[in-house]
Parts: structure tokens; sequence; C-alpha cells
């Protein structure tokens, strides 16, 4: 397989993933690791972006929950 191929298979395989719900396939660490790697090398990209977009909601909610916790339980830190 070519380094053309290879990167073209990654392409579609990190398309594909994102068709499917967030959480909703589990993909092993370290293809997750180097799909990320190879959407990154474009940063206008679909991929890269929808990338970044989930880990500002990710942040975004985890602050959310975080507030809500210590509002509904002022002993939670």
């Amino acid at each position: 397989m070519s380094e053309k191929d290879k990167d073209a298979a990654a392409k579609a395989e990190f398309t594909k993933m994102l068709g499917t719900r967030t959480g909703g396939a589990y993909i092993p660490p370290a293809r997750l690791r180097a799909m990320q790697a190879e959407a990154a090398k474009d940063k206008t990209s679909p991929e890269y972006q929808r990338m970044s977009w989930d880990a500002l909601r990710k942040s975004i909610n985890g602050m959310i929950n975080k507030v809500c916790l210590e509002s509904v339980f002022p002993d939670v830190s």
C-alpha cells in the first residue's frame, strides 16, 4: 500500500467515524491518535474542525457540570 493509499484510507475511516454519534463507536486509543494526527495536518479540513468542536464542547460541558454540582452540593469541590 502506498503512502497516498494509506492517507486516503485513514481519511475515509475518519470520515466514517464522523457520521456516528459521539461516544457511540469505540476506537482503540492508538488508532484514535493516528486518526487525529492525520486530521491535524490540514487545519481547514472538516475532520479537524469536528475534532476542535468536540474538544470545545466537552470542555464547556465539564465546566457546566462542575458549576451545577457545586451549586447543588456546596460542600463538593
